[in-house]
Parts: C-alpha cells; structure tokens; sequence
C-alpha cells in the first residue's frame, strides 16, 4: 500500500503538466506586453521625430536694415583696419626720416672742419689766381680806336703806330697781341717795363694829332678780373 508521500506515477505526470501548464503566459499578461510594446514605441517614434526637427537648420529672415547695419559695422571694421595701417606705416616713414637726419647731422658735424677748410683753400686759390693774374697784366698795354681790316697782323700795326709815337719798338719786343670782342680793341704783352712806360706819355701826342683815329694806350695793371676799355 502506497503512502501519500510516495511519488506514483499518476502523481508525477500530473506535476509535469502543470509545470508545462504554468510557463505559458497569461493571456492577460500578454495582452499588457503589447500595450507596453506598443507606447514604448510611440515614444521612440515621437523622440525620433523630436531629434530629427532639432537638427534642421533654422530658416532666417534678415531684412534690409539688418543689411544696412551689416554693411555699416563691416565699412567701420576696414576704415578702422585701413587706419591704423596707414599709421603703422607712418611711423614707419617718420622713424626711418628721424634717422636720416640724425645721420646727416652727424655727417655734417664729422666733416664740417674739413669743408671748412677745402673752403678756405679754394679762396686761398682763387686770391694767388687773381694775383698771377694781375701779374700778367702789368706786361699788357690796351689800344683802342685802331681801325680793323681784314687779315690784319695787330703786331704789325702796333709798331706802325709806335713808331709815328717815337717810340722804337721791335716785333720781338711784343710777346702777343689779339683784338678783343666789341668795340674791337688791341691788346698787345710787353715784356719789356721801360719800354711799356714810355707808351702812355708818347700817347699823350695823339690829342694834337686829328687826323689818326686811334686815341691812347693805357696800361692794364691797374684793374682787376676785368677788361679796361
């Protein structure tokens, strides 16, 4: 005789089926599940949605005195740019200038003694020029009023004239002779002084003398870096 707490074989099939019986799901339950199912997704459908208008691009209306103000902000930013450009590059200008000068000063104050002195030795020059000069001179007689012919030989007429003066002169006693400019004057170099002083006194004779055009010597020592008429 079996017990109740033997395990017959009608007992353990009958365990079984309902184990089998009792993983089914509930209807019910199912029913729930799809319920939750289906708003699950509703939301996952409305978040997607939600993120895909996030990321388009917002549409923007500028009118035009957005325009306007635009333009003006950009013209002030490059006026502002161009200025301070042109500043940049002034001091440029102005610093390199400064140096310049700077260097010219130094330039004029390094070499000043010596220009001076190049200075002072050109009038120095000039002075012993003049000198050689107004040396030359003192051998030179001036003739004015001699007529002039075409070919002349003013050595020729110089001892013409001496001689109608009583003045004995010889062609070698004249070292040159040439006619100036207008009014056409001879100017002849005497090396010889006791011969060259006795011209201006024999001259004197051609005041009394109407018919000759020529008037008078005179000597040329006296002036300087000019011609004695």
């Amino acid at each position: 005789m079996q017990g109740d707490g033997c395990n017959t074989p009608e007992s353990i099939n009958l365990k079984k089926r309902r184990r089998r019986n009792s993983s089914r799901p509930h209807p019910k339950n199912t029913q729930s599940a799809k319920k939750t199912n289906l708003i699950r997704s509703t939301d996952l459908d409305s978040c997607t949605d939600s993120m895909a208008a996030t990321n388009q691009q917002p549409i923007v209306s500028i009118s035009d005195s957005d325009i306007a103000k635009i333009g003006i902000a950009v013209k002030q930013i490059l006026t502002d740019d161009f200025k301070s450009l042109i500043e940049e590059k002034q001091k440029t200008i102005l610093f390199e200038l400064a140096q310049i000068k700077q260097k010219q000063t130094e330039l004029e104050f390094s070499y000043g003694e010596d220009v001076k002195n190049f200075k002072n030795q050109i009038d120095y020059l000039k002075i012993k020029c003049d000198e050689l000069e107004q040396h030359s001179r003192k051998q030179c007689v001036r003739l004015s009023g001699v007529p002039y012919t075409l070919g002349e030989n003013t050595d020729t007429k110089i001892i013409e004239i001496t001689n109608k003066l009583g003045v004995d002169m010889q062609p070698n006693d004249i070292t040159i002779s040439h006619r100036t400019a207008k009014p056409r004057q001879i100017i002849a170099r005497i090396p010889n002084q006791r011969l060259k002083k006795k011209l201006p006194k024999a001259s004197k004779q051609l005041k009394d003398r109407p018919d000759q055009t020529y008037k008078v010597f005179r000597t040329v020592a006296s002036l300087r870096s000019t011609t004695v008429s």
